[in-house]
């Protein structure tokens, strides 16, 4: 496990205070060296008593990034013509950081930011990825219980040329902020690991789904007692 980042990032995220954050790797899989990106955003209430939400992205291995500026979390992008600098970032009054803490993690492995030494590391499926976040809880939740048409833009003179927005252009804004070497290194991403940040994967790494439902899993946990929340964005 990194060393955890714990300050403002006013300059990388232009204005838009995080004061209670963090972001680094988790290693889940030491053999192959698989290693588990992540952000933790405090709860804007009272991180002492408000829940810790685990969120994930769907995919194919679509980055939680998208999560975090484009459904629930603290910053959005802002919406204007791309000029070829760094992407801004506005805050998110409606963010779910207003009553809870999140973790937003870069999972299966390939996803975002989390990366393999190994290529038989990209190679799993939904149970080996369900022990690697069991993996990854057991390393970071006591640590903080405290308190798609433009995925892959490469044409920068296209860009300029958008005249008007759709709900994709987020996600075209995104790929230049996410590999912003500014952005990058105020992140930790390990050089050499991650050449090039995709906001989803077209299939190019091995998934088997090898859990058909886990409405059993989730009968299990109630019937213990526990109360549970599942939600699907």
């Amino acid at each position: 496990m990194t060393t955890p980042t714990h300050h403002r990032l006013l300059y990388h995220y232009h204005h838009v205070e995080l004061l209670h954050q963090d972001r680094r790797y988790v290693s889940v899989d030491e053999e192959n060296g698989v290693q588990l990106f992540y952000y933790f955003i405090q709860s804007e209430g009272d991180p002492r008593s408000d829940p810790i939400l685990l969120w994930l992205t769907g995919g194919d291995r679509c980055s939680v990034l998208s999560s975090l500026a484009f459904e629930v979390g603290p910053v959005k992008f802002v919406i204007e013509p791309y000029n070829g600098s760094l992407p801004r970032l506005q805050y998110n009054v409606y963010s779910w950081t207003k009553a809870a803490s999140i973790i937003f993690v870069d999972s299966p492995v390939g996803a975002g930011f989390s990366f393999s030494r190994k290529v038989k590391g990209y190679d799993v499926g939904d149970i080996s990825a369900s022990l690697q976040l069991k993996e990854f809880l057991a390393k970071t939740i006591c640590e903080h219980c405290n308190g798609e048409d433009y995925s892959k833009p490469k044409n920068v003179i296209c860009a300029q040329a958008l005249n008007r927005f759709t709900k994709t252009y987020k996600n075209y804004v995104s790929y230049f902020w996410a590999n912003n070497n500014i952005i990058r290194d105020a992140l930790g991403i390990k050089k050499g690991r991650m050449d090039e940040w995709l906001r989803c994967h077209d299939w190019d790494l091995p998934y088997s789904q090898d859990i058909k439902s886990n409405i059993k899993y989730h009968r299990n946990v109630t019937l213990k007692g526990y109360r549970a929340l599942v939600y699907r964005y």
